[in-house]
Formats: structure tokens, sequence, C-alpha cells
């Protein structure tokens, strides 16, 4: 583990060691405009500062929308007594034996160590490499590793400050190029302290590794780097400047965000000078203040002169940005004067319209006449129409691709009018109906009554028609060429069957032709008869429906007749002259008579009297 890393991962130092640093403050959140960098300091007086960005430094330029956080701490000085191991072989322990010598160097056995400035002057297949820090004239730890877990290369007793934050570290090395490399690990008070760390595969490549641990209520350390590998080839290594120092962390977190203020003018203006058009701007950021170059305010803007139109924008954090579009507005110094409309009369096509204007045109103008009627495909491209038919004519003027429109009304003199009432619309066959005429600026009539009668007239009398059967009654208003026309629909009735029971009933009827068709009854008979003052099942009777009456006998198995009624529903109580049948099987026999007041069904049957 990366001292700088370490720096991330310890966010709650305890602080009663630090009280005498100042407390670590950055800075606020900031909102930046875009293209603007804010710079954030931290205090001075810290051993060490880290930043997200990888800085070391006491303060760092931001340009960009992130987080940033920072680091800052104070390291005291190292407890451990001769961890660089210049004083030699004194000042800690090991389980390791210290060389005996033997066929390679004083480092031929497995499990045992010597202090040394090389590990090439302890072991002849060792690689000659400096200490880490006098570059070759410095002592150094060097280790034939034992195959054996746990097992202690080194360890000291430091007195310690409880509810303290420590940072116990090495350096460590291969001693020579072998992928069986050295595992070791932190322990303090005999509790590991971190994950196995292993040296580089080659050999005097010195590299740190460190963890850091919380005194609690300890008032001492026993400090201890243990052997972890389980093999005895080639876990050769070294160890230098060993350090266990009481470390304060502070940090910090800001927020840079960017204010992405952005305006848009939707797009360019061309646009003729009897038009009305606006510029519209928008911003990506909500409450922007959008100023035109005029000084007025507001998302849109209306220009009345050609040119460049500016607008700036600034945002409630108060960024600023600008945009603006080209208007280019084309001059239309003509108009329409005057219209002019000559009547027709009636359907002559000797009407016509024509136009008068005043200005200059800047080039040769289009007329466009079209109708009668906006959506009529009929038009003409001139000045003057002439043989037009009555109705509404629309005028459409063309120059510079800017246009003008207007429109009048030829009219008809005087033109017919037809209209006329009926005395009824609707009854039964045959129907005798009266029409009054009351068609206006008419000379002459045509009645076509849709009954196979036709009547020419020039008055307007009363017309007295008898109708069979449904027709359209036409009448036409002529005046010399003009005509107009209007139309009634006159309905029949086929009157036949008065009967209110009848399934072609018909209510308009006066006289009953003997049509009428009935619906066809229908019977329900019960086969058990429960008269016994229950309330449920009382009463033997036949059930129907689209009947007039029924006519209903009971006998006993002795064929004699007990009930024997006829009318709309007639019902045996289980009585006879007034006293209770006696229980057992009984038979029925009836004849319906239907809506027509035929006898319409007859049946027999049987039922079981229970009490």
């Amino acid at each position: 583990m990366k001292l700088s890393v370490l720096f991330i991962l310890v966010a709650n130092c305890v602080f009663s060691q630090c009280e005498f640093f100042p407390t670590l403050n950055i800075g606020n959140d900031t909102i930046l405009c875009q293209g603007s960098s804010v710079t954030y300091s931290a205090p001075a007086g810290y051993d060490f500062y880290e930043w997200s960005t990888g800085a070391n430094s006491n303060s760092i330029i931001v340009n960009s929308p992130s987080t940033i956080w920072l680091v800052a701490g104070n390291i005291s000085s190292n407890l451990v007594i001769n961890g660089d191991f210049e004083a030699g072989n004194t000042g800690f322990t090991s389980a390791y034996i210290y060389g005996t010598g033997g066929t390679y160097g004083l480092l031929s056995n497995e499990g045992q160590y010597a202090i040394a400035t090389s590990p090439s002057l302890t072991h002849n297949n060792f690689f000659s490499c400096a200490d880490h820090t006098t570059t070759g004239v410095g002592n150094m730890l060097v280790a034939n590793g034992s195959g054996i877990p746990n097992t202690s290369v080194w360890c000291q007793t430091v007195t310690i400050t409880p509810n303290t934050d420590y940072l116990f570290s090495t350096w460590f090395m291969n001693a020579l190029n072998d992928a069986n490399v050295s595992n070791l690990q932190f322990f303090i008070n005999n509790v590991q302290i971190g994950a196995i760390f292993s040296s580089s595969p080659t050999g005097c490549i010195w590299e740190e590794f460190n963890q850091t641990w919380n005194s609690g209520s300890a008032t001492s350390a026993n400090l201890c780097i243990k052997n972890q590998n389980t093999t005895t080839g080639g876990n050769d290594f070294a160890l230098d400047d060993i350090k266990f120092q009481a470390i304060c962390l502070q940090s910090d977190t800001i927020e840079i965000t960017y204010d992405p203020l952005s305006i848009t003018i939707a797009n360019d203006l061309t646009f003729c000078a009897n038009e009305s058009e606006q510029l519209t701007v928008t911003s990506n950021v909500a409450g922007t203040i959008f100023t035109w170059q005029d000084g007025s305010t507001g998302s849109t803007f209306t220009p009345t002169t050609s040119g460049t139109i500016s607008v700036s924008a600034t945002s409630e954090n108060g960024c600023f940005s600008t945009d603006n579009a080209l208007v280019n507005i084309i001059p239309m110094p003509w108009n329409i004067d005057t219209l002019i409309s000559i009547s027709t009369s009636c359907n002559q096509n000797n009407g016509v319209v024509s136009v008068l204007t005043n200005g200059t045109f800047n080039d040769v103008p289009l007329y466009n006449w079209n109708g009668p009627g906006a959506s009529n495909p009929n038009q003409i491209n001139a000045s003057v129409w002439t043989n037009l038919s009555a109705g509404w004519y629309y005028l459409t003027i063309e120059s510079q691709g800017c246009f003008r429109s207007d429109s009048l009304e030829v009219k008809t003199i005087d033109p017919p009018v037809a209209n006329f009432t009926a005395s009824v619309l609707e009854g039964c066959s045959p129907l005798t109906v009266n029409f009054n005429n009351l068609s206006q600026n008419a000379t002459s009539f045509n009645w076509n009554f849709g009954n196979g009668n036709t009547i020419n007239g020039v008055d307007q009398s009363t017309q007295s028609q008898v109708f069979t059967g449904n027709a359209i009654v036409q009448l036409i208003a002529n005046q010399n060429t003009c005509a107009d026309t209007t139309n009634l629909s006159i309905t029949v009735i086929f009157c036949g069957c008065t009967d209110p029971t009848a399934i072609n009933y018909n209510n308009l009827a006066v006289a009953d032709d003997g049509s009428c068709l009935y619906p066809i009854p229908t019977i329900e008979t019960f086969n058990v008869f429960t008269p016994n003052n229950n309330g449920d099942n009382e009463f033997y009777y036949i059930k129907t429906t689209n009947t007039l009456s029924i006519h209903l006998t009971i006998l006993n198995r002795w064929g004699q007749v007990l009930f024997d009624e006829t009318n709309f529903n007639p019902t045996w109580d289980g009585k006879v002259n007034g006293t209770n049948a006696t229980e057992g099987v009984y038979f029925y026999k009836y004849a319906i008579l239907g809506l027509n007041s035929k006898e319409a069904l007859t049946g027999q049957g049987f039922f079981q009297l229970i009490r």
C-alpha cells in the first residue's frame, strides 16, 4: 500500500494529538462560469498534501467541474530504534538466527539473517544492491527466507500514546531475480495488521509497504515483521528504513460545478415589411435574463430594421453569454389602393373585378385572382377579370417575394329565392298535403311533387297533392334566366294494425287491415306442489307469456275433477271444498288462448302434492 493511497483511506483520525494544527479548510463549493478557473489553497505547516488531482503542493488551480478533496497531515519522528540498521545488529529481536556460514557464504542456511551493505556480501547467489537511503554504503537486514509461516524476521517494542494513529512502514526488496518472492506481514501486539505484502520478483527493486494502526488504550506496541512463506526456495530478501510514526490526517472536500449557460437565437430572419416576425432566444439554464441590443428584455424580440440583432444573457450565477442573428426586412413601397366590382345579372356571367395600386414596384408584379370561393381553382394572372358569375373573388399581388392580399364580392341583381312550406310532412296513406309558396323575386314556378305530378305556373297559389308513398317535393323559382331551387321531404306511413298486443302494432294506424302479427305464447309447468303454509310454493299454477287466458283443470288419479277455472292466471290452493287434498299424484290439463283470441296451446301432465 502506497502512502498516497493511505491518505485517501484514512478519513477519520483521532485529533487528540492534532489539536495544535489548524482545521483544514480549502474553501466553499463553487460554481464557475465557462472558461474561468479558481485557485484553492491549504494552510501551510503540514508535512504532506495529497489532492484528488494527484498534486502534492499546498494549492491547485481548478478549471473544470469536479469533486476536489485534500488530505493533509503531519508525521512524528520515528519511534523505531536503529530502523535503518546503521548501528548494526542491535535494538531488535528476530526468530531468525544470525548467519552461521556455509557453502554459499554467511547466509547459506534458511531462516538466517545478517546486517550488511549488500546482499551479495552474505550469499554467493545474491545480487549486489545498495541500501535504500545511502546508495551503497549503508546497512540493511539481509535474510535467507524461512519456509515456516508466522516466523518473526524483525521485532521491537516501543512506547506509544493511547488513542493515536500510527504508520508502520518498511522498505523491502528481493535479494535476487526469483519468481518465488518473499511474503511478509506486519504484526502489532501479536495481531496481524493489513494484508500480506510481497517483493518484486526482480532483485534490487526497493518498494515501500505500510499500514496504519490506532493504539486504542495501549501504551506500548510490540512491532513485528513476520515471514508468511510456506516454501523454502527463492524467498530471500532485504529490509531497510523500518519506521513507526504517529500521524495526524485532516481532509476537506468541495464540489466545483460549471454554470453551463449557453444561449441560441433560433434562426436568422428574412421577411416582408408588411409582416411581423420575432426572434426567439433560448437558454439551457432556468432563470436566465435576456437583454436585447435596444435594452428590452425577454426571450423574444420583434425587429423593425434590417441588420445584426444581438442579445446578451446573464444567469442566476452571474455568468454571461451572447448570440446574434441577421435580419433582412424586404421593403414594400407599394400597396393595394382600390378594388372594383361590377355586379352580374342572373346567370349571365357578366361581372367584373379589377384592382388599382399605388407606390413603386421594384420588379414586375404578379397579379392572381381566384374564385368564386377561396378554394376555387379557377384563376387568372391579370389585374382585371371579366365575365364572372356571382360570388367572392380573392386577389394576391406578389413583388420580390412579398405579398399583399384582398377580396371583394360580385353580387347578383335581385336574385330569386325559392321557398315553400307544407301543411304536414308525415302521415298515413293516403296523405293529403297543402303547399304554400313563399318564394321571392320570382316570375314563374316549376313544381315537381315526386308523386308523378308537376305544375308550371306564374303565380304563388297554394298547391294540394295526395301521396301514397314517400316523395321529394321540389320548387324552382325563376326570374328571367336566374333560378333558385328548394326541396321538402314527405313521409307516408302504411297503416294496417291497430291491435296494441300485436308485434307490428302502429299507433298511427287509422284502420285495421287484418295484417296484425302476434308473439307466440310460451308455457312452463311444475311437477311439485307444497301447500304447507310456509309461504313458499303455496299454489299450483301454469306460468305463461303472450296469452289472454288459461283454462286449467286438475284431477285426482280416479279422474275426478277437483279444480276447473278459466282466467288470466288460475291457481289451485290444494283444497277441495275447503278441505286439504291428500298428498299424492295429481293430473292437470290446460288450454291456452293466445293474444289473437285463438286457442294456441293445449297439454296435460302430472304433479306431486307434498305437505
